[in-house]
């Protein structure tokens, strides 16, 4: 009875799926007000069955069009005091998957022991590490907000998770703090760029492909990150330089935007779903994608072409202590083949030293790293990933209202802050998973090319 029309709409939205939709603690908290507008569209499209009901009750209710518009319009606030749990974006993304396997019920009231995968000692880093970011970054770049999912890419599981730069912080449009940004939908801009290459190496072209970066037609401008064009280029220096053009070129001759969904979703992005209305620009990022799937994407990459799923939970107990479900390792598929992938870390990792640019950041002391980085038009989502074979960490910064990410140091770029934090993150934590790197598998021939033509260079 203390409840507004547009309080008691929003609370009956949420009962669907409350992991999701709570605007204090679901996963994806921006859908509140959309379930809320969604029942009182329900509640006047049904106004007869309901004022009919409200009459043979003596009940003086009456729905009406104003009624519901001012519902509508009416500012709603919620008050949460801070409560005490670790890596909540984390918890509230595990709950949801339990709620999704095990019901809301059974997870609210069942008493179940649930064992994750996450690595406290991880997650403290990686949360120290995009505070500290965003606090150095923040007046340069205009960059509010930040999160982090680093990934064992032999096993799937997450060990660090971190949603926002502040869970609690105070009511901020660019910040938001109880949005998940892993799994919100986000442009990676080039970061997606592997994907294409990937694309091209398993069609039978290797990173000596001869791509053209010259001003080209294709429907719509399209410029380079620093406004130049190089000419004709070998496809590995291409990537590693992030040059646009090339990758449309690259794109359109390994089969376009089919072929690059296909690639994708063989790697395990599952929000590229809109096939019809993808063009070439889908290698420039301009699909949106999760950056929890994008890390395991990298995963493959890191795992040499074989696939974990996403794990989040290692083991579901009753509160008897009988193991409902449990983590194994037999869950992995190769999904990609070896040699195609060692082309893809053969330029991405750099193993024929012929050097790449901001190459300091793809270090970890003495373990050399690989990685990617991607800037969005505005620029409004910068992101960067870095991998080896034991680790892999990405990291999104930006704004939650999509402000442009320019500060009063100027525009900001994915090099210039994701870059810098998942490289600061990976330098304290490599010690702890170990040296390691990769080697040649049978089947690639190593030869010296023309760098103007891409051919197998000859003495004449």
């Amino acid at each position: 009875s203390e409840l507004t029309l547009s309080e008691s709409a929003l609370l009956a939205g949420l009962i669907q799926s409350p992991g999701i939709y709570s605007p204090l603690f679901g996963t994806n908290p921006e859908l509140a007000a959309e379930r809320q507008q969604y029942v009182l569209d329900q509640m006047y499209t049904k106004r007869d069955i309901i004022n009919k009901t409200s009459d043979r009750l003596g009940e003086e209710f009456e729905v009406t069009e104003d009624m519901i518009d001012e519902a509508k319009e009416q500012e709603l606030t919620y008050s949460s005091a801070k409560i005490d749990i670790e890596a909540p974006h984390f918890v509230f993304y595990v709950k949801q998957q339990l709620i999704e396997e095990y019901g809301i019920d059974r997870v609210e009231r069942g008493g179940l022991i649930v064992t994750t995968s996450l690595d406290y000692d991880l997650q403290q880093i990686a949360e120290e590490e995009i505070r500290a970011g965003i606090d150095q970054y923040r007046a340069a770049y205009n960059v509010h907000n930040g999160s982090m999912v680093a990934m064992d890419p032999k096993t799937g599981q997450i060990l660090a998770y971190v949603g926002s730069y502040d869970y609690w912080a105070e009511p901020d449009p660019r910040v938001d703090g109880n949005v998940s940004i892993p799994t919100a939908l986000r442009q990676m801009g080039s970061s997606v760029k592997p994907y294409t290459y990937l694309t091209a190496f398993s069609k039978g072209y290797s990173p000596a492909l001869l791509t053209p970066d010259i001003p080209f037609d294709f429907g719509y401008e399209v410029k380079n990150w620093d406004n130049k064009y190089n000419g004709l280029m070998l496809a590995r220096q291409a990537l590693v330089e992030s040059r646009n053009i090339p990758a449309l070129y690259t794109l359109q001759v390994a089969g376009g935007p089919d072929a690059f969904v296909d690639t994708a979703e063989k790697l395990g992005i599952t929000t590229l779903v809109d096939r019809q209305n993808y063009g070439l620009s889908l290698t420039l990022g301009a699909g949106e994608m999760k950056l929890l799937e994008h890390v395991g994407a990298f995963s493959v990459f890191a795992n040499e072409g074989v696939k974990n799923p996403i794990t989040p939970v290692l083991k579901v107990e009753t509160s008897r202590g009988e193991i409902i479900d449990e983590w194994t390792e037999d869950q992995s598929k190769r999904v990609w083949d070896e040699k195609e992938i060692y082309l893809l870390n053969w330029t991405l990792c750099d193993l024929s030293g012929q050097g790449r640019i901001f190459a300091d950041k793809y270090r970890a002391g003495d373990q050399p790293l690989c990685g990617k980085t991607g800037t969005t038009d505005g620029p409004r989502d910068l992101s960067a990933f870095l991998y080896y074979p034991n680790l892999v960490v990405g990291v999104w910064t930006g704004n939650n209202n999509n402000d442009v990410t320019i500060g009063n140091a100027g525009q900001g770029w994915s090099t210039t802050v994701p870059l810098p934090i998942a490289n600061s993150f990976m330098n304290r934590v490599v010690g702890k998973f170990g040296k390691a790197w990769y080697s040649r598998p049978a089947g690639i021939v190593q030869g010296v090319v023309c760098n103007d033509t891409g051919l197998r260079a000859t003495n004449s």
